[in-house]
């Protein structure tokens, strides 16, 4: 009696089996291989635009002092010639060339913080920086500047941090 029992569950058991359905599915995983890029120094940094007066911003445009910072690049294809940069990040509400202030709790407001290219020309987000020609060098450290631009004529103190992303156009 326990072996017809057992021998009907296994029955049952394949006609389950027999029962289940499988699809194909694939996975295309590419991309594209060049020759023409640099390795971008993975270094995140802090631009100190250091303790800056709310009365020094009279009106909208007026300016702290500017700061440099660079971005490295190393091991550029000999293909290279040169290179723009492409900020992002929070715009202003009031001035979208500008990153906005990050919100917080003893946040400043006013201002926004601007990105300036080698030449100290403002350079909007999500606009390409002017050319930085690499003429076939290895290596190549570009240079940018960045300040806080107030937005209207009251600026109200408090911590003035802002995040920006950038992206680095070969040619």
């Amino acid at each position: 009696m326990k072996i017809t029992y057992l021998i009907a569950s296994a029955l049952y058991c394949v006609c389950l089996i027999n029962s289940a359905h499988a699809d194909d599915v694939a996975i295309n995983i590419g991309g594209t291989i060049v020759d023409n890029t640099c390795i971008v120094s993975l270094q995140s940094q802090d631009v100190k635009l250091g303790n800056v007066a709310a009365n020094q911003f009279q009106k909208a445009g007026d300016m702290s002092p500017v700061q440099p910072f660079t971005i490295s690049l190393e091991k550029c294809s000999s293909s290279v010639s040169n290179t723009t940069v492409t900020f992002s990040g929070n715009p202003d509400v009031t001035n979208p060339n500008l990153l906005a202030v990050d919100a917080g709790a003893n946040t400043a407001s006013g201002l926004g913080v601007a990105i300036y290219d080698k030449s100290q020309t403002l350079l909007p987000l999500g606009q390409a920086s002017t050319q930085y020609d690499l003429n076939g060098q290895s290596s190549a450290t570009l240079q940018f500047f960045a300040r806080y631009m107030a937005t209207q004529s009251n600026v109200a103190s408090g911590d003035a941090t802002a995040t920006a992303t950038f992206v680095v156009n070969y040619a």
